[in-house]
């Protein structure tokens, strides 16, 4: 395959690859990294804190969530973000949007292919967006999520997110970051602290099964209600404990030294990058089955597909069942960061095929 000059536009939220908390970041960070390591020329559009071995462009010096920007200027400064990198779109063969609405609307302006990935959900409010964009060409992130896009959409193809499985370790003994008398036996929530994400639930299922929980992650401003009223009350620093946020090696570590990973999820989560961390640790997941869930977790293999908290607590019961080693073998078949990237260069090369056929066309 020859070297295509590639654009990745990542939001700037965060920064890429995130110090915690940060999904899309991390995943294009993921994507730059192995596409580079191909030997194709990348060009990331991100914050001016991101680390890549691609060359970086910006605008923002630092992610925008470190700044608490009001909502308004951070969309001005997220246009900005995408003016720049749209504006040299001569220079690519192709560009690969990931900040959603703000790229997607940009596309039409430029003779650069542009594919953008789909990270959200599809909502009341953003279905006349959708319905304007239809002929754009998306990539899904699950079928689940393809299944739920209007028919009209122009989805060109389904890519997991990727995980560096390498860079994930599975513990046989204690890990440094996690006491030894939660190792093994404690269950884990992490990710944002929400009601979307069940973390409630989650601290359901642990009083029922009496085993320990540790919950991990971020409280957004829009969330500190729901966690003072429905989280911290069952926060006693003892058997329930809240670390804050996590990332890097420490994310690593609480990963690998858990029981198993709770994902009680109350909406149709398109992916959920958590889930496939903890699996390249060869923790189990056990989720309630909505969205994604049933497509990423192998129910009874790499973990429990649910149907309620009950299920989720007898799951508990039967996780010494499921086999660490194929749970993080499975992790690397089906979702390690490879996988992803092989899935994008095809679609690439497709994207541009049919735009240089569209051109050559035209001409005659």
């Amino acid at each position: 395959m020859r070297a295509l000059r590639i654009a990745l536009v990542a939001p700037v939220h965060e920064a890429c690859p995130p110090p915690g908390y940060g999904g899309i970041e991390l995943v294009v960070s993921l994507l730059a990294e192995g596409l580079w390591r191909r030997g194709h020329l990348v060009t990331l559009f991100a914050t001016g804190d991101s680390v890549t071995p691609a060359e970086l462009r910006w605008t923002e010096p630092t992610a925008l969530r470190k700044r608490r920007l009001p909502p308004g200027e951070s969309l001005a400064a997220e246009i900005i973000h995408v003016k720049k990198a749209f504006a040299a779109a001569r220079e690519f063969d192709i560009i690969h949007n990931h900040t959603g609405i703000s790229g997607i609307a940009m596309a039409g302006l430029v003779k650069t292919p542009v594919l953008s990935t789909l990270h959200g959900p599809f909502t009341l409010e953003n279905a006349p967006f959708f319905a304007a964009m239809s002929d754009h060409p998306y990539v899904a992130i699950s079928r689940a999520q393809q299944d739920l896009a209007p028919s009209s959409l122009r989805v060109v193809g389904v890519v997991y997110n990727g995980v560096d499985t390498a860079g994930f370790r599975q513990h046989t003994e204690p890990g440094q970051l996690v006491p030894p008398e939660l190792w093994g036996r404690g269950l884990l929530f992490l990710g944002r602290v929400s009601r979307e994400k069940g973390t409630h639930l989650a601290c359901q299922v642990a009083r029922r099964c009496g085993l320990p929980l540790t919950i991990a992650g971020k409280i957004d401003a829009v969330d500190e209600r729901y966690w003072k009223e429905e989280v911290q009350p069952h926060v006693d620093g003892r058997q329930i404990r809240y670390i804050g946020e996590v990332g890097g090696d420490r994310k690593r570590e609480v990963l690998a030294g858990s029981l198993a990973l709770l994902h009680p999820v109350q909406w149709p989560e398109p992916f959920g990058l958590v889930m496939i961390e903890a699996m390249a640790c060869g923790t189990p997941v056990i989720a309630l089955c909505d969205g994604s869930i049933p497509e990423v977790v192998d129910d009874q293999v790499t973990g429990y597909v649910c149907d309620d908290v009950d299920q989720m607590v007898e799951a508990v019961g039967r996780i010494e069942s499921l086999d660490r080693q194929t749970i993080r073998d499975v992790c690397r078949v089906r979702f390690d960061a490879s996988a992803m990237v092989d899935g994008y260069l095809s679609l690439y090369e497709a994207l541009i095929a049919d735009s240089l056929r569209l051109a050559s066309t035209r001409e005659a």
